[in-house]
């Protein structure tokens, strides 16, 4: 979504439109609408702010991210279960049921695969 999507659905907010409204003018999915809206509000009027939401959308988008396996214990854990031939899948899944709750220690499969 870019900057000129975000300022017509403040136009359209603005006059009122509802989410499906905002969806079927944008060619968008309406969940996909009320995200943008939800994550882009103003945390206090709850007003939608697009120059702002353009501006959180460029800074998630950069490149290159932190990798997760920069975390030593997490690479280390990565590691020995690759060295016992588990595959990426596996070793994701696994991390999810040993660090239930602890999100900074668990890891997709695809950026296993992307470490190697």
């Amino acid at each position: 979504m870019g900057q000129e999507e975000r300022l017509r659905i403040a136009d359209l907010r603005l006059g009122g439109a509802g989410i499906r409204a905002i969806a079927r003018d944008l060619g968008r999915s309406a969940s996909t609408i009320s995200r943008e809206l939800r994550r882009n509000a103003h945390p206090i009027t709850r007003s939608y702010r697009p120059y702002a939401a353009q501006k959180r959308c460029v800074i998630r988008a950069a490149r290159p991210k932190p990798s997760k396996l920069d975390d030593r214990l997490l690479a280390a854990v990565v590691e020995e279960r690759l060295r016992k031939n588990w595959s990426p899948q596996q070793i994701s899944d696994d991390l999810a049921v040993v660090f239930a709750g602890q999100a900074e220690l668990q890891v997709s499969h695809e950026s296993i695969y992307q470490s190697l």
